[in-house]
This record gives C-alpha cells, sequence and structure tokens, in this order.
C-alpha cells in the first residue's frame, strides 16, 4: 500500500497536467454575433460654419422632408468644417437643411436640396444644381 501511495503521489499531478492540456490548440478569433453593416457612404452633404464667437457654441443641423417631417439631425462644437450622410433617405424627395445656435442668427436661413440616385443636390430657383458639398452657414449674433 505505501508504494500505491508513492505512486499515486508522482503520477497524480502528471495525469492533471495532461489531462489540462490535452485539446488546448491555438484557434483564430470567431465573430461572436452579426456583424454591422458599414454606413453608406452618400448621399452626402457638407459645407462650413462660419462666425461663431465661442468655439464652445453648439450647431444643430437638420435635414427633414418638405412636409417638415426630420430625417436627421446631428451637432457639432464652435466653426469648422462639417458634413453628413443622409442614410435614411428617399430618392427623388426634395429635403431642407437648416443650421441652428441659439443667439445667432444664420445667412443663409436653409438649403434645398434633391436627391438623385446617391447625390444629394442643391435646388435653386426651382432647378437642380451643383453637388451639395458647400452648405456654408455664417452666423451673426441676434440683435436686441
Amino acid at each position: 500500500m505505501h508504494i500505491w501511495k508513492n505512486l499515486m503521489v508522482l503520477v497524480l499531478p502528471l495525469f492533471v497536467v495532461l489531462v489540462s492540456t490535452a485539446g488546448c490548440t491555438s484557434m483564430a478569433p470567431t465573430s461572436m454575433g452579426p456583424t454591422k453593416q458599414p454606413e453608406p457612404g452618400r448621399p452626402l452633404i457638407k459645407g462650413l460654419i462660419s462666425g461663431l464667437s465661442n468655439p464652445a457654441d453648439l450647431v444643430t443641423f437638420r435635414v427633414c422632408k418638405q412636409a417638415g417631417r426630420e430625417v436627421l439631425w446631428g451637432t457639432r462644437p464652435g466653426n469648422g468644417q462639417w458634413e453628413a450622410v443622409i442614410s435614411n433617405y428617399s430618392e427623388g424627395t426634395t429635403y431642407t437643411v437648416t443650421a441652428e445656435v441659439k443667439g445667432y442668427v444664420s445667412q443663409p436661413k436653409s438649403y434645398t436640396i434633391h436627391i438623385i440616385g446617391q447625390t444629394a443636390y442643391v435646388v435653386q430657383d426651382n432647378q437642380v444644381g451643383e453637388e451639395a458639398l458647400a452648405l456654408n452657414f455664417h452666423f451673426d449674433p441676434l440683435t436686441k
């Protein structure tokens, strides 16, 4: 019995090590759920914000259907470049784009755009013009 006890002391740890490492292989990472589809890059609209005196002033952008239903909105602080992708759009639909800052008035007040295919175009005098990549808003402080 003494030999059996010594054998167990030596064999048992070896057995535990063998069992614990058996089947361990290096595996490539796998996806743990559905993958998200990439955001579409079109129709893209963009422009420049200027005239704000405080870099912390928050600009709110809105894209609305002509019937007034908002389809996109977003914010950014201060002056500079802005851009947005209208991901929930209807081809052949006309939209109004506005930018607002509390205590300021924008020039222009809005832009009208029309989507053809996956491209947004500026509408001026009821005519579709250039691609909507220069929707610039200049802000002046409200005067009391």
